[in-house]
């Protein structure tokens, strides 16, 4: 489903931590009842592709995250209250969200919900600080934006960047490289943080059963369709060559985790 921008009024967001690297933040609160209030970040493409996979491929596979949505074409010529719908998303508004959560591990229950939180944000090839908190007695964690969509990428939409070669005397494409990347980054970071896990005495069981049941609800969501509904809201919204870039750094994260196992060998 993408957003009308139209459906919502909005104010800014004032963040504890002031504006982020994805600049200033806007709520968007719904016209009529029926829907939840929404975060708005309009930065970058790339924020807003990277946290509509995020919170949604959370969502289908068991890991608290804020749902989070696109807006929908045409846009309004002119901005609305200064938001550039063209590259936004919005972002389910919880409660306690802005509150940084402390990994302590407090129990099982908990334990599992963060270790699956961070499992995803190194599924998403996150790379800036990762986010938790807690909000309704659960473990939460959001902001994907620096993740498998670089950020240099944003010249794609609309140019022919993706045609581009590595340099000048390599055959490899330069999106090539960044796509291996992708699966060298996830495979790896992901076997180092079990194997941290274990070290800071986490127990064998619990870290087996929070790896192994989320690889396996990961698993079964990609094979069934590779998340494709998501990949054709972000054809309609910024291009199919984005689309098709997008599509192929989900499946090299997959292909990533299809060698990793919970108990190091």
């Amino acid at each position: 489903m993408l957003l009308n921008p139209k459906d919502f009024h909005y104010d800014y967001f004032h963040q504890k931590r002031g504006d982020g690297l994805s600049g200033a933040i806007h709520i968007g609160t719904p016209k009529t009842n029926g829907f939840c209030r929404v975060l708005v970040k309009d930065l970058y493409a790339s924020d807003a592709i990277n946290e509509y996979l995020g919170c949604n491929i959370g969502q289908r596979i068991g890991v608290n995250t804020p749902r989070a949505w696109l807006f929908k074409p045409p846009y309004s010529k002119k901005k609305i209250a200064g938001i550039d719908f063209s590259h936004a998303v919005g972002i389910e508004y919880l409660e306690n969200l802005g509150a940084t959560h402390i990994e302590s591990y407090e129990n099982k229950e908990s334990t599992v919900q963060t270790i699956q939180g961070r499992l995803l944000h190194i599924l998403m090839d996150e790379g800036d600080v990762i986010s938790f908190a807690d909000s309704m007695n659960r473990v939460y964690t959001f902001d994907f934006a620096d993740g498998l969509f670089p950020p240099n990428f944003e010249k794609c939409i609309g140019t022919p960047v993706m045609y581009m070669r590595f340099s000048e005397d390599s055959d490899e494409m330069y999106y090539e490289r960044i796509i291996s990347g992708v699966e060298r980054s996830v495979r790896d970071d992901m076997r180092w943080y079990l194997e941290d896990l274990k070290e800071e005495g986490i127990s064998e069981e619990i870290v087996d059963f929070a790896f192994s049941s989320f690889k396996e609800r990961f698993m079964s969501e990609y094979v069934k369709n590779q998340f494709s509904d998501l990949f054709q809201d972000i054809e309609v919204v910024f291009s199919g060559e984005v689309a098709v870039f997008t599509t192929a750094l989900l499946k090299s994260a997959y292909n990533a985790m299809i060698g990793v196992t919970a108990i190091a060998a």
